[in-house]
């Protein structure tokens, strides 16, 4: 347990809808017709972001189940923050990718949080349907039990664009957090050089559509209309941040006439408005290296403790950073970052009648 007695929060862990059968409770009817009679047996975006035989994703026969997730997660977590990817993004029929989004939203809340109330749920959302994601967020911000809407880091356009300003001013009028994940599907190339070659091309490279959206959200002043916004950047890494928020600071200097409304370099906006989940850990080598690269971050409020459950990554790389930490620090990450960016000692975290 961190040293402040917040107890470990665990900012990403995963569950997974089985199969289209598993949201008929949930959806209308003529939905449900839609899927029984075959016109949609598989789902290409799920398979494409987490394929079954990349070594990062779950072992086959260890589909995380609520008894799975008590057992590896919550014996050494006291809150889990839920996420659920299912590629509502793909979808170009609008109606349909509203009611999944819906569904599974519904399916989360009955299957998993009305069963824990250690666990928080991420709300799925159709960024590529503006209106559904914010007709479904004021849907859930009635229950306290979401505390965050997500979104793919794969997207039809930068996220500081003005498209999407309406979702984010609807998670900051409800005091949602807007998390951004790993993976989408939304048919444009994943790289600014089109399509590569490999799945392993393509996972290596995914840093750069994160770093693309901390920089639009940055500069496009929705954070100057909103300061309470806070953006979560789940499946990144963090260890890049440094020299890209030197980057984005130096060439700001050059041409900050383009965006006089900003009040500050990028940097400032990334520590007060961003946190960084800490699977994966890029790790050098060398501890002090990896402590070095920490102490540039220039923040003890930027990360949050995730396991990534059930992906896996090889060795303890963020365990050797926590180890060289104070104790403040390690509180911070393990817990009170969490507590504080979500409102969690504040939050009551009741089921909905």
């Amino acid at each position: 347990m961190p040293d402040g007695g917040h107890g470990i929060v665990d900012a990403d862990v995963h569950c997974v809808v089985p199969s289209f059968e598993a949201l008929y409770p949930y959806l209308p009817d003529h939905w449900v017709e839609f899927f029984s009679a075959g016109f949609l047996r598989r789902h290409p975006a799920v398979s494409s972001t987490y394929p079954a035989w990349s070594p990062m994703n779950v072992a086959p026969g260890q589909e995380p189940t609520l008894e799975r997730l008590r057992d590896d997660v919550l014996t050494r977590a006291e809150t889990a923050l839920l996420y659920c990817y299912w590629g509502v993004e793909s979808f170009t029929h609008p109606y349909l990718a509203a009611s999944l989004a819906t569904a599974i939203n519904r399916w989360l809340a009955e299957e998993w949080l009305g069963h824990d109330e250690r666990l928080l749920g991420s709300a799925v959302i159709t960024p590529q349907y503006v209106e559904a994601a914010v007709a479904e967020i004021e849907r859930i911000a009635e229950d306290p039990r979401f505390v965050q809407v997500v979104v793919p880091a794969r997207a039809q356009a930068g996220y500081g664009n003005h498209r999407y300003w309406p979702i984010w001013e609807a998670a900051a009028r409800h005091g949602l957090r807007v998390a951004i994940t790993f993976g989408g599907g939304t048919g444009t190339p994943p790289t600014p050089v089109n399509w590569l070659s490999s799945y392993f091309e393509e996972y290596t490279t995914a840093t750069l559509n994160f770093q693309s959206h901390i920089l639009s959200i940055a500069v496009s002043g929705v954070l100057d209309r909103h300061p309470e916004l806070r953006f979560v950047v789940a499946e990144s890494g963090w260890t890049w941040l440094p020299s890209w928020m030197w980057r984005m600071d130096q060439e700001w200097r050059a041409f900050y006439r383009e965006v006089p409304w900003m009040t500050g370099a990028p940097s400032t906006y990334v520590r007060r408005n961003f946190r960084f989940t800490t699977s994966p850990t890029d790790a050098p080598a060398d501890d002090k290296q990896l402590l070095q690269t920490y102490e540039q971050l220039e923040s003890d409020e930027l990360l949050l403790y995730s396991s990534d459950y059930p992906h896996r990554y090889g060795g303890d790389r963020f365990g050797r950073l926590l180890a060289q930490l104070s104790p403040a620090q390690r509180e911070g990450i393990l817990g009170g970052n969490a507590v504080a960016l979500y409102g969690l000692e504040d939050r009551a975290r009741l089921t909905p009648a």
